[in-house]
């Protein structure tokens, strides 16, 4: 089954802090998943101004179930 899945950043003056420091771990989980073929596509959601920050980012996933995407996002 295939899911889309939103998520957006905080709206604090730490959140691109945080994403960067998360970054290569999450990466390279993406890593895997595209290896696996359940992540088919991932971008960044950039803000609107003219900085463009990252603010957020957009997966889609093929799962073999709703349950099986469930258990991952628990350990993500």
């Amino acid at each position: 089954m295939q899911f889309v899945l939103i998520g957006r950043d905080g709206d604090d003056s730490e959140a691109l802090s945080r994403r960067m420091a998360a970054r290569e771990s999450h990466l390279a989980g993406c890593a895997a998943l595209r290896e696996n073929r359940v992540l088919l596509y991932a971008a960044p959601i950039l803000s609107d101004d003219e900085h463009q920050k990252m603010i957020g980012s957009v997966l889609v996933m093929d799962w073999p179930s709703r349950a099986e995407l469930d258990a991952w996002l628990k350990q993500e």
